[in-house]
């Protein structure tokens, strides 16, 4: 009897295991070419759990009309072959920043650079304070000898000359014979009588010539001035 609930229930499972490999057949092999490695697992996987249940259903019926107990597990069927390699995933956000490392350590000195141009002239810099007065110098060597000095000093006038009312007039102080003219003027009566020339004249240097002009109404006088020298 058991013999025959062991023929039995294994002609169950080839009829269950023959009609999910027809099904598997019909149903998925037109659509591989078409479908996504994703979509392929999901179909056999359902399959699998199909085929499952009518093993459940095929073994029930088996132990209902044979009535005999259930025989020993089999031994377990080897590992099938890896699935194909899924979908690659969304990347993922971005990680918050990483605390900030400690300062290395100091490098060594490198090599000293090459001299560079030189640069321009700057601008000149304000005047500096004033140095101490440096040692009194040696006395130099005596000069030449110069020439005479004066001896005596004589003002010369040509005398009381008139200038008439809005008029002018002219005079000469001559040096006495010996001396030099070294300069002159003139000496008027009144503020109107004006001086418009008073120089140094002829006379080998002994005469001082003047100019004067009267703008008022009244005559006036003026005396023309020289200053004479001797030298020894």
């Amino acid at each position: 009897m058991k013999k025959l609930y062991n023929h039995r229930v294994r002609a169950g499972t080839v009829v269950v295991a023959f009609a999910v490999t027809a099904m598997f057949t019909t149903t998925v092999t037109p659509a591989l070419s078409a479908a996504s490695p994703l979509t392929l697992a999901k179909r056999a996987l359902a399959l699998a759990k199909k085929a499952d249940n009518r093993s459940r259903r095929a073994l029930e019926v088996a132990n209902s009309v044979g009535g005999g107990t259930e025989g020993a597990r089999g031994p377990a069927g080897p590992t099938g072959a890896p699935g194909p390699t899924g979908l690659t995933g969304a990347r993922g956000s971005t990680g918050a920043a990483g605390p900030t490392g400690a300062n290395g350590a100091t490098g060594a000195t490198g090599p000293t650079g090459e001299t560079g141009p030189t640069g321009g002239t700057g601008p000149t810099g304000p005047k500096g304070d004033t140095g101490e007065a440096g040692p009194i110098g040696p006395q130099g060597p005596q000069g030449t000898q110069g020439p005479a000095g004066i001896t005596s000093v004589v003002e010369a006038q040509s005398g009381v000359i008139a200038v008439a009312a809005n008029s002018s007039n002219s005079g000469v102080a001559t040096c006495p014979e010996g001396m030099k003219r070294t300069g002159g003027g003139v000496l008027t009566s009144s503020a109107t009588v004006r001086v418009s020339e008073s120089h140094g004249g002829g006379g080998g240097g002994r005469e001082w010539t003047a100019r004067v002009s009267n703008s008022s109404a009244s005559d006036h006088v003026f005396n023309v001035v020289a200053y004479c020298v001797t030298s020894q």
